[in-house]
């Protein structure tokens, strides 16, 4: 699924250069105790929306993502920053976090209040199930529950 995913994303983001669908794509997995965040997002929109000769990725990022893990708000690091062809490829890292995943909370407002139309899509790949949540402009945040 997760795969599809991808592929689908890289399809519409090479589509064309005025793409119609601004999204982007979040793959949340769990090793041992940390959780590992991989975002691609397209280039021009995140180069429309920050100066980034002025703002950096990273405090862009920082400054729009909140992670919040059985109830506790995690700080993420920003691993690996890369940009090839439309996208930028990052990798986040939260450390720290329990072996059994109550609840992940995100508020997630990166693109959304400045790109048409934008969403970011995360795809959940922990405790032995996938879960995918759409946020966009009406809805920022949301709560995934494992019992």
């Amino acid at each position: 699924m997760k795969s599809i995913i991808t592929i689908a994303f890289l399809i519409i983001a090479n589509a064309a250069s005025a793409h119609d669908i601004a999204l982007a794509m979040y793959s949340i997995s769990q090793e041992k105790n940390t959780l590992k965040i991989t975002i691609e997002i397209d280039k021009e929109d995140l180069e429309n929306v920050i100066d980034i000769e002025k703002i950096s990725i990273k405090k862009y990022l920082k400054n729009n993502m909140i992670w919040t893990i059985n109830n506790k708000q995690k700080s993420f690091k920003i691993n690996k920053i890369q940009s090839k062809d439309e996208l930028y490829h990052i990798e986040c890292i939260v450390k720290k976090i329990p072996k059994n995943i109550k609840n992940i909370h995100v508020k997630n407002t990166i693109l959304i209040d400045t790109v048409e139309q934008h969403s970011n899509v995360l795809n959940f790949e922990l405790n032995g199930s996938e879960r995918t949540f759409r946020l966009h402009k009406e809805r920022v945040e949301t709560v995934v529950e494992y019992l």
